[in-house]
Order: C-alpha cells, then sequence, then structure tokens
C-alpha cells in the first residue's frame, strides 16, 4: 500500500497535528523519549 500524501494545505495541517498528537500519545505511554519527538519543541 503506497503511503498517503497529504495535498491540499487542510490536509497537510491535519497531518501534522494528527503527528503530533501521536508523539504526544507515545510521550505520556513512556514509549517515546520527548527529546526524539520531531514536532514537539522543548524549550
Amino acid at each position: 500500500m503506497p503511503p498517503v500524501e497529504p495535498e491540499t494545505e487542510e490536509e497537510k495541517r491535519q497531518y501534522e497535528e494528527a503527528l503530533r498528537r501521536r508523539e504526544m500519545r507515545l510521550i505520556m505511554a513512556g514509549k517515546l523519549d520527548p527529546e526524539r519527538a520531531s514536532t514537539l519543541k522543548l524549550t
């Protein structure tokens, strides 16, 4: 199955938001180190 490619600006925004939510869930579950999260900025 080919990867999903967002085409419109709305789809791109939704795709990025979904990736942020996924990373946050994995961090909260202890399955992803916050330093390795690509979309979350740590300050």
